[in-house]
Protein backbone atom coordinates (compact mmCIF):
# COMPACT_ATOMS: atom_id res chain seq x y z
CA UNK A 1 0.00 0.00 0.00
CA UNK A 2 2.92 2.16 0.78
CA UNK A 3 4.88 1.94 -2.67
CA UNK A 4 1.26 2.42 -4.18
CA UNK A 5 0.36 5.58 -2.83
CA UNK A 6 3.82 6.78 -2.80
CA UNK A 7 3.60 6.71 -6.52
CA UNK A 8 0.23 7.48 -7.12
CA UNK A 9 1.87 11.04 -5.32
CA UNK A 10 4.48 10.76 -7.51
CA UNK A 11 2.31 11.15 -10.71
CA UNK A 12 0.05 13.69 -9.21
CA UNK A 13 2.71 15.62 -8.96
CA UNK A 14 3.97 15.32 -11.71
CA UNK A 15 0.71 15.48 -13.90
CA UNK A 16 -0.37 18.65 -12.38
CA UNK A 17 3.05 20.23 -12.90
CA UNK A 18 3.16 18.96 -16.90
CA UNK A 19 -0.42 20.35 -17.31
CA UNK A 20 0.22 24.18 -15.58
CA UNK A 21 3.61 24.01 -18.12
CA UNK A 22 1.53 23.27 -21.30
CA UNK A 23 -0.99 25.60 -20.48
CA UNK A 24 1.68 28.50 -20.03
CA UNK A 25 3.80 27.62 -22.64
CA UNK A 26 0.35 27.49 -25.30
CA UNK A 27 -0.43 30.61 -23.74
CA UNK A 28 2.77 32.76 -24.12
CA UNK A 29 3.76 30.67 -27.52
CA UNK A 30 1.76 33.22 -29.27
CA UNK A 31 2.59 36.41 -28.04
CA UNK A 32 6.66 34.82 -28.44
CA UNK A 33 5.95 34.51 -32.07
CA UNK A 34 4.31 37.84 -32.74
CA UNK A 35 7.67 39.72 -31.19
CA UNK A 36 9.46 37.58 -32.36
CA UNK A 37 8.33 38.11 -36.25
CA UNK A 38 7.96 42.35 -35.26
CA UNK A 39 11.60 42.42 -34.38
CA UNK A 40 13.10 40.23 -37.10
CA UNK A 41 11.25 42.61 -39.56
CA UNK A 42 12.81 45.58 -37.54
CA UNK A 43 15.92 43.44 -37.73
CA UNK A 44 15.99 43.60 -41.60
CA UNK A 45 15.02 46.76 -42.51
CA UNK A 46 17.76 48.06 -40.11
CA UNK A 47 20.43 45.53 -42.11
CA UNK A 48 18.44 46.72 -45.84
CA UNK A 49 19.30 50.55 -44.42
CA UNK A 50 22.82 49.49 -43.34
CA UNK A 51 24.26 48.19 -46.70
CA UNK A 52 22.32 51.39 -48.06
CA UNK A 53 25.01 53.72 -45.83
CA UNK A 54 27.65 52.09 -47.14
CA UNK A 55 26.78 53.06 -50.52
CA UNK A 56 26.04 56.45 -49.61
CA UNK A 57 29.07 56.60 -48.18
CA UNK A 58 31.40 55.28 -50.74
CA UNK A 59 29.96 57.91 -53.00
CA UNK A 60 31.16 61.25 -53.92
CA UNK A 61 30.82 64.03 -50.91
CA UNK A 62 28.12 65.79 -52.33
CA UNK A 63 25.09 67.96 -50.67
CA UNK A 64 22.79 65.33 -51.55
CA UNK A 65 24.61 62.38 -50.17
CA UNK A 66 25.22 63.93 -46.93
CA UNK A 67 21.30 64.71 -46.25
CA UNK A 68 20.93 61.26 -47.55
CA UNK A 69 23.14 59.82 -45.26
CA UNK A 70 21.49 61.56 -42.14
CA UNK A 71 18.29 60.62 -43.27
CA UNK A 72 19.57 56.87 -43.46
CA UNK A 73 20.90 57.22 -39.97
CA UNK A 74 17.62 58.82 -38.54
CA UNK A 75 15.50 55.98 -39.93
CA UNK A 76 17.78 53.06 -38.33
CA UNK A 77 17.93 54.88 -35.21
CA UNK A 78 14.16 55.03 -34.51
CA UNK A 79 13.68 51.58 -36.03
CA UNK A 80 16.81 50.61 -33.21
CA UNK A 81 14.61 52.02 -30.36
CA UNK A 82 11.42 50.40 -31.38
CA UNK A 83 13.25 47.08 -31.74
CA UNK A 84 14.87 47.36 -28.53
CA UNK A 85 11.81 48.00 -26.14
CA UNK A 86 10.34 44.61 -28.17
CA UNK A 87 13.06 42.99 -27.42
CA UNK A 88 12.96 43.73 -23.44
CA UNK A 89 8.96 42.92 -23.41
CA UNK A 90 9.91 39.57 -24.86
CA UNK A 91 13.27 38.98 -22.27
CA UNK A 92 11.09 40.18 -19.21
CA UNK A 93 8.43 37.79 -20.07
CA UNK A 94 10.97 35.01 -20.66
CA UNK A 95 12.33 35.61 -17.77
CA UNK A 96 9.11 35.57 -15.72
CA UNK A 97 8.10 31.74 -17.31
CA UNK A 98 11.74 30.49 -16.00
CA UNK A 99 11.17 31.88 -12.36
CA UNK A 100 7.91 30.29 -11.78
CA UNK A 101 9.04 26.91 -13.35
CA UNK A 102 12.25 27.21 -10.93
CA UNK A 103 9.53 27.65 -8.23
CA UNK A 104 7.26 24.72 -9.20
CA UNK A 105 10.65 22.33 -9.52
CA UNK A 106 11.28 23.39 -5.39
CA UNK A 107 7.60 22.84 -4.70
CA UNK A 108 7.90 19.70 -6.20
CA UNK A 109 10.95 18.66 -4.67
CA UNK A 110 9.59 19.59 -1.11
CA UNK A 111 6.49 17.27 -1.53
CA UNK A 112 9.27 14.18 -2.77
CA UNK A 113 11.59 14.51 0.04
CA UNK A 114 8.19 14.82 2.70
CA UNK A 115 7.81 11.47 0.84
CA UNK A 116 10.72 10.15 1.39
CA UNK A 117 10.92 11.23 5.14
CA UNK A 118 7.95 9.69 5.85
CA UNK A 119 9.09 6.78 4.02
CA UNK A 120 12.53 6.59 5.48
CA UNK A 121 10.56 6.33 8.94
CA UNK A 122 8.70 3.69 7.82
CA UNK A 123 12.01 2.11 7.29
CA UNK A 124 13.37 3.00 10.49
CA UNK A 125 10.79 2.05 12.66
CA UNK A 126 10.96 -1.66 10.93
CA UNK A 127 14.81 -1.35 11.12
CA UNK A 128 14.37 -1.01 15.11
CA UNK A 129 12.57 -4.36 15.92
CA UNK A 130 14.63 -7.10 17.53
CA UNK A 131 14.98 -10.72 15.74
CA UNK A 132 12.71 -11.64 18.95
CA UNK A 133 9.99 -8.43 18.13
CA UNK A 134 10.09 -9.54 14.41
CA UNK A 135 9.38 -13.11 15.09
CA UNK A 136 6.72 -12.73 17.67
CA UNK A 137 4.97 -9.69 15.52
CA UNK A 138 5.29 -11.94 12.48
CA UNK A 139 3.79 -15.61 11.82
CA UNK A 140 6.09 -15.99 9.04
CA UNK A 141 9.92 -14.35 8.56
CA UNK A 142 9.59 -14.10 5.30
CA UNK A 143 6.42 -12.02 5.09
CA UNK A 144 8.90 -9.36 6.91
CA UNK A 145 11.84 -9.65 4.51
CA UNK A 146 9.55 -9.04 1.59
CA UNK A 147 8.31 -5.71 2.84
CA UNK A 148 11.68 -4.74 4.03
CA UNK A 149 12.88 -5.69 0.08
CA UNK A 150 9.41 -3.55 -1.05
CA UNK A 151 10.55 -0.74 1.07
CA UNK A 152 14.40 -0.63 -0.16
CA UNK A 153 12.73 -0.95 -4.03
CA UNK A 154 10.46 2.07 -3.20
CA UNK A 155 13.11 4.42 -1.63
CA UNK A 156 15.36 3.78 -4.86
CA UNK A 157 12.80 4.89 -7.21
CA UNK A 158 11.92 7.99 -5.04
CA UNK A 159 15.86 8.45 -4.45
CA UNK A 160 15.93 8.46 -8.22
CA UNK A 161 13.15 11.07 -8.65
CA UNK A 162 14.63 13.46 -6.11
CA UNK A 163 17.88 13.38 -8.32
CA UNK A 164 16.18 13.59 -11.50
CA UNK A 165 14.31 16.74 -9.80
CA UNK A 166 17.25 18.25 -8.55
CA UNK A 167 18.79 17.83 -12.00
CA UNK A 168 15.64 19.88 -13.80
CA UNK A 169 16.30 22.35 -11.04
CA UNK A 170 19.97 22.82 -11.65
CA UNK A 171 18.58 23.21 -15.64
CA UNK A 172 15.78 25.64 -14.71
CA UNK A 173 19.03 27.88 -13.04
CA UNK A 174 20.66 27.83 -15.57
CA UNK A 175 18.19 28.88 -17.78
CA UNK A 176 17.04 31.66 -15.90
CA UNK A 177 21.22 32.45 -15.35
CA UNK A 178 20.81 33.10 -19.06
CA UNK A 179 17.72 35.19 -19.64
CA UNK A 180 19.37 37.38 -16.71
CA UNK A 181 22.17 38.30 -18.81
CA UNK A 182 20.04 38.61 -21.88
CA UNK A 183 17.75 40.95 -19.78
CA UNK A 184 21.47 42.92 -18.40
CA UNK A 185 22.64 43.35 -22.22
CA UNK A 186 19.14 44.66 -22.54
CA UNK A 187 19.00 46.90 -19.89
CA UNK A 188 22.67 48.07 -20.97
CA UNK A 189 20.95 48.48 -24.78
CA UNK A 190 18.03 50.73 -23.18
CA UNK A 191 20.80 53.32 -21.96
CA UNK A 192 22.65 53.40 -25.27
CA UNK A 193 18.66 53.96 -26.84
CA UNK A 194 18.34 57.08 -24.15
CA UNK A 195 21.75 58.09 -26.27
CA UNK A 196 19.90 57.37 -29.23
CA UNK A 197 16.94 59.90 -28.95
CA UNK A 198 19.19 62.80 -27.90
CA UNK A 199 20.93 61.52 -31.59
CA UNK A 200 17.40 61.58 -33.20
CA UNK A 201 17.39 65.19 -32.38
CA UNK A 202 21.10 66.19 -33.20
CA UNK A 203 20.61 64.46 -36.78
CA UNK A 204 18.03 66.40 -37.33
CA UNK A 205 19.39 69.91 -36.25
CA UNK A 206 22.01 68.85 -38.19
CA UNK A 207 20.71 68.08 -41.41
CA UNK A 208 18.29 71.59 -41.08
CA UNK A 209 21.36 73.22 -40.47
CA UNK A 210 23.42 72.32 -43.27
CA UNK A 211 20.36 73.31 -45.33
CA UNK A 212 20.27 76.66 -44.05
CA UNK A 213 24.14 76.88 -44.28
CA UNK A 214 24.19 75.86 -48.19
CA UNK A 215 21.08 77.09 -48.66
CA UNK A 216 20.20 73.90 -50.57
CA UNK A 217 23.07 74.61 -53.38
CA UNK A 218 25.59 71.98 -53.88
CA UNK A 219 28.14 74.72 -54.47
CA UNK A 220 28.06 76.36 -51.51
CA UNK A 221 28.50 72.57 -49.79
CA UNK A 222 31.83 72.06 -51.40
CA UNK A 223 32.91 75.51 -50.15
CA UNK A 224 32.49 74.24 -47.01
CA UNK A 225 34.00 70.79 -47.47
CA UNK A 226 36.85 72.71 -48.72
CA UNK A 227 37.67 75.04 -46.11
CA UNK A 228 37.07 73.23 -43.18
CA UNK A 229 39.65 72.16 -40.75
CA UNK A 230 39.73 70.91 -36.92
CA UNK A 231 36.22 72.05 -35.75
CA UNK A 232 36.47 71.41 -31.81
CA UNK A 233 32.65 72.73 -31.26
CA UNK A 234 32.04 70.27 -33.71
CA UNK A 235 33.52 67.10 -32.28
CA UNK A 236 32.31 68.40 -28.72
CA UNK A 237 29.01 68.04 -30.37
CA UNK A 238 29.77 64.34 -31.16
CA UNK A 239 31.21 63.23 -27.73
CA UNK A 240 28.50 64.97 -25.36
CA UNK A 241 28.47 62.24 -22.89
CA UNK A 242 32.71 62.34 -22.23
CA UNK A 243 32.09 66.27 -21.64
CA UNK A 244 29.63 65.40 -19.03
CA UNK A 245 31.47 63.70 -16.93
CA UNK A 246 34.67 66.12 -16.89
CA UNK A 247 36.85 65.04 -19.84
CA UNK A 248 36.82 67.99 -22.23
CA UNK A 249 36.85 68.06 -26.01
CA UNK A 250 40.32 69.47 -26.28
CA UNK A 251 41.36 67.01 -23.84
CA UNK A 252 39.81 64.42 -25.85
CA UNK A 253 40.68 65.00 -29.34
CA UNK A 254 44.86 65.70 -27.81
CA UNK A 255 44.76 62.29 -26.02
CA UNK A 256 42.82 60.00 -28.30
CA UNK A 257 44.75 61.43 -31.20
CA UNK A 258 48.60 60.36 -29.04
CA UNK A 259 46.65 56.82 -28.37
CA UNK A 260 45.39 56.30 -31.75
CA UNK A 261 49.18 57.23 -33.27
CA UNK A 262 51.14 55.03 -31.05
CA UNK A 263 48.92 52.02 -31.62
CA UNK A 264 47.89 52.44 -35.02
CA UNK A 265 44.43 52.90 -35.12
CA UNK A 266 41.72 55.64 -36.37
CA UNK A 267 41.90 58.67 -33.88
CA UNK A 268 37.76 59.26 -35.07
CA UNK A 269 37.01 55.49 -34.14
CA UNK A 270 38.79 55.84 -30.46
CA UNK A 271 36.70 59.21 -29.73
CA UNK A 272 33.59 57.20 -31.18
CA UNK A 273 33.97 54.20 -29.05
CA UNK A 274 34.96 56.20 -25.62
CA UNK A 275 31.62 58.32 -26.11
CA UNK A 276 29.52 55.08 -26.50
CA UNK A 277 30.78 53.31 -23.73
CA UNK A 278 31.16 56.73 -21.55
CA UNK A 279 27.20 57.30 -22.37
CA UNK A 280 26.13 53.71 -21.94
CA UNK A 281 27.46 53.95 -18.65
CA UNK A 282 26.23 57.18 -17.60
CA UNK A 283 22.85 56.27 -18.48
CA UNK A 284 23.11 52.97 -16.48
CA UNK A 285 23.68 55.33 -13.40
CA UNK A 286 27.30 53.88 -12.86
CA UNK A 287 29.25 57.25 -13.93
CA UNK A 288 27.51 60.37 -12.83
CA UNK A 289 27.95 64.48 -14.37
CA UNK A 290 31.24 66.07 -13.61
CA UNK A 291 32.91 62.78 -12.50
CA UNK A 292 34.19 60.01 -15.16
CA UNK A 293 36.02 58.33 -12.27
CA UNK A 294 32.09 57.47 -10.93
CA UNK A 295 30.70 57.57 -7.42
CA UNK A 296 30.74 53.75 -6.08
CA UNK A 297 33.33 52.48 -3.61
CA UNK A 298 34.62 49.09 -4.20
CA UNK A 299 33.48 47.88 -1.15
CA UNK A 300 29.94 47.52 -1.89
CA UNK A 301 30.16 48.05 -5.61
CA UNK A 302 32.67 45.51 -6.67
CA UNK A 303 33.48 42.94 -3.89
CA UNK A 304 30.36 42.81 -1.91
CA UNK A 305 27.94 42.85 -5.45
CA UNK A 306 30.43 39.76 -5.96
CA UNK A 307 29.81 37.92 -3.26
CA UNK A 308 26.20 38.65 -3.24
CA UNK A 309 25.67 37.43 -6.79
CA UNK A 310 27.52 34.07 -5.21
CA UNK A 311 30.71 34.50 -7.23
CA UNK A 312 33.51 34.82 -4.04
CA UNK A 313 36.37 33.85 -6.51
CA UNK A 314 35.88 36.94 -8.80
CA UNK A 315 35.34 38.73 -5.59
CA UNK A 316 38.45 38.31 -4.77
CA UNK A 317 40.36 38.72 -8.13
CA UNK A 318 38.98 42.03 -8.34
CA UNK A 319 39.63 43.23 -4.85
CA UNK A 320 43.23 41.96 -4.98
CA UNK A 321 43.74 43.75 -8.28
CA UNK A 322 41.78 46.81 -7.13
CA UNK A 323 44.26 46.86 -4.12
CA UNK A 324 47.47 46.01 -6.26
CA UNK A 325 46.80 49.03 -8.37
CA UNK A 326 45.41 51.69 -5.94
CA UNK A 327 48.86 50.62 -3.73
CA UNK A 328 51.28 50.89 -6.56
CA UNK A 329 49.95 54.33 -6.99
CA UNK A 330 49.97 55.67 -3.61
CA UNK A 331 46.06 56.29 -3.30
CA UNK A 332 43.63 55.62 -0.85
CA UNK A 333 41.73 52.32 -1.92
CA UNK A 334 38.49 53.84 0.28
CA UNK A 335 39.32 57.47 -1.38
CA UNK A 336 39.02 56.07 -5.04
CA UNK A 337 36.18 56.25 -6.96
CA UNK A 338 34.78 53.60 -8.92
CA UNK A 339 31.25 53.03 -10.91
CA UNK A 340 28.08 52.32 -9.36
CA UNK A 341 26.48 48.85 -9.17
CA UNK A 342 23.75 49.30 -11.71
CA UNK A 343 20.27 47.26 -11.07
CA UNK A 344 21.80 43.98 -12.65
CA UNK A 345 25.97 42.77 -12.48
CA UNK A 346 28.24 44.92 -10.45
CA UNK A 347 30.21 48.54 -10.88
CA UNK A 348 34.13 49.08 -10.06
CA UNK A 349 35.21 49.92 -13.40
CA UNK A 350 37.66 52.47 -13.14
CA UNK A 351 38.75 56.00 -15.08
CA UNK A 352 37.54 57.48 -18.59
CA UNK A 353 38.35 54.28 -19.79
CA UNK A 354 35.81 51.70 -17.52
CA UNK A 355 38.19 49.24 -16.93
CA UNK A 356 37.61 46.32 -14.27
CA UNK A 357 40.54 45.93 -12.22
CA UNK A 358 41.80 42.63 -13.47
CA UNK A 359 41.46 44.00 -16.80
CA UNK A 360 43.39 47.02 -16.10
CA UNK A 361 46.62 45.07 -15.23
CA UNK A 362 46.48 43.26 -18.52
CA UNK A 363 47.19 46.48 -20.06
CA UNK A 364 49.32 48.50 -17.15
CA UNK A 365 52.94 47.63 -18.22
CA UNK A 366 52.03 48.14 -21.88
CA UNK A 367 50.53 51.65 -21.03
CA UNK A 368 53.50 52.49 -19.02
CA UNK A 369 55.67 52.24 -21.79
CA UNK A 370 54.07 54.07 -24.29
CA UNK A 371 52.89 56.90 -21.96
CA UNK A 372 55.94 57.25 -19.91
CA UNK A 373 53.60 57.03 -16.21
CA UNK A 374 54.95 54.07 -14.31
CA UNK A 375 52.68 53.17 -12.77
CA UNK A 376 50.18 54.32 -15.10
CA UNK A 377 47.20 55.67 -13.58
CA UNK A 378 43.57 53.93 -15.08
CA UNK A 379 42.07 57.38 -13.79
CA UNK A 380 44.40 59.70 -15.84
CA UNK A 381 42.62 60.30 -18.94
CA UNK A 382 46.16 60.16 -20.77
CA UNK A 383 46.35 56.47 -19.59
CA UNK A 384 42.73 55.32 -19.96
CA UNK A 385 42.80 56.51 -23.34
CA UNK A 386 46.22 54.52 -24.15
CA UNK A 387 44.70 51.46 -22.37
CA UNK A 388 41.36 51.54 -24.24
CA UNK A 389 43.33 52.40 -27.84
CA UNK A 390 45.84 49.34 -26.74
CA UNK A 391 42.64 46.83 -26.29
CA UNK A 392 40.96 47.84 -30.03
CA UNK A 393 44.69 47.68 -31.99
CA UNK A 394 44.50 44.06 -29.97
CA UNK A 395 41.19 43.16 -31.31
CA UNK A 396 42.13 44.13 -35.17
CA UNK A 397 41.61 48.00 -34.77
CA UNK A 398 44.41 48.40 -36.85
CA UNK A 399 43.24 47.13 -40.35
CA UNK A 400 41.48 50.45 -40.32
CA UNK A 401 37.93 48.91 -41.88
CA UNK A 402 34.60 49.01 -41.03
CA UNK A 403 34.35 45.24 -40.77
CA UNK A 404 37.31 45.24 -38.58
CA UNK A 405 36.68 48.39 -36.67
CA UNK A 406 33.12 46.42 -36.12
CA UNK A 407 34.70 43.31 -34.77
CA UNK A 408 37.19 45.57 -32.35
CA UNK A 409 33.86 47.45 -30.84
CA UNK A 410 31.83 44.14 -30.59
CA UNK A 411 35.20 42.97 -28.41
CA UNK A 412 35.54 45.31 -26.56
CA UNK A 413 31.86 45.19 -25.19
CA UNK A 414 31.82 41.41 -25.19
CA UNK A 415 34.89 40.30 -25.23
CA UNK A 416 34.47 38.65 -28.08
CA UNK A 417 35.11 39.69 -31.83
CA UNK A 418 32.65 37.25 -32.87
CA UNK A 419 29.44 38.35 -31.11
CA UNK A 420 26.45 37.93 -32.55
CA UNK A 421 24.37 39.33 -29.80
CA UNK A 422 21.91 42.20 -29.99
CA UNK A 423 23.96 44.50 -28.35
CA UNK A 424 26.54 43.71 -29.96
CA UNK A 425 26.02 44.34 -33.24
CA UNK A 426 23.82 47.88 -31.83
CA UNK A 427 27.10 48.82 -29.66
CA UNK A 428 29.30 48.45 -32.62
CA UNK A 429 27.37 50.45 -35.46
CA UNK A 430 26.78 53.37 -32.92
CA UNK A 431 30.42 53.26 -32.18
CA UNK A 432 31.24 53.25 -36.47
CA UNK A 433 28.25 56.20 -36.50
CA UNK A 434 29.74 59.02 -34.40
CA UNK A 435 33.48 57.78 -35.80
CA UNK A 436 32.05 59.04 -39.41
CA UNK A 437 30.79 62.19 -37.42
CA UNK A 438 34.06 63.25 -35.72
CA UNK A 439 36.45 62.06 -38.80
CA UNK A 440 35.63 65.07 -40.88
CA UNK A 441 35.77 67.76 -37.88
CA UNK A 442 39.67 65.83 -37.35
Amino acid sequence: MLKKHLFATICTVFCLFFVGAMFALAQDSGNKAQLESQISAIENEIAGLDKELVQIQGRKSTLQNEVAKLNNQIKQTELTIKGLNLSVRQTEGNIALRIESIKEAEARMAKQKLSLSEYLRTIYKKDSLSLVEILLVKKDISQFFQEASALENVQKDVNQSLDDLKSLKEQLQKEKDELEDKREELVSLRALAQIQKQNVSNQKTQKNQLLAQTKGQESNYQKIIQTKKQDIAAIRGQIQYLGKTGVTAEDAVKYASLAAKRTGIRTAFLLGLLEVETGRRYEEGRITAGSHTGNGNWRTDLYQCYIDLGKPSSAEKQKNAFLQITSSLGYDPEKMAVSRKPNYGCGGAMGPAQFLPSTWLLFEDRVSSLTGHNPADPWSVEDAFMASALYLADAGATAKTRDKELRAAKAYISGSPNCTKYICNFYSKEVLRIATLIEPNL
